[in-house]
């Protein structure tokens, strides 16, 4: 993956922490976007982590979708690509 050699690209960068998009994860992903205008690529690990908690008393398909809304106005906006990934938990069966 990274070529003759194990070093990883000068520009790399890794951030392993990020606040929910509505508490200023937007603000964080936009700055950084904005100090490294050469970016193409914006992964997010998990998707869950950045689009907060979903209040009670409202749907989960409508906060991701609001939270994926903002994401792509950012994508949009820099014209990077924006991977997300999503876990989806799965219990084991079980057998009577």
């Amino acid at each position: 993956m990274l070529g003759p050699t194990t070093e990883p690209p000068p520009d790399l960068t890794v951030v392993t922490a990020c606040e929910p998009l509505p508490q200023g994860g937007d603000a964080r992903i936009t700055g950084w976007l904005d100090r490294l205008p050469n970016a193409r690529l914006v992964v997010i690990d998990v998707f869950a982590r950045v689009r907060g908690a979903t209040p009670k008393g409202t749907s989960a398909y409508a906060d991701d979708y609001a939270a994926v809304s903002r994401i792509m106005r950012i994508a949009d906006a820099y014209g990077v690509a924006v991977l997300l990934v999503i876990t989806c938990a799965s219990r084991a069966a079980t057998t009577s």
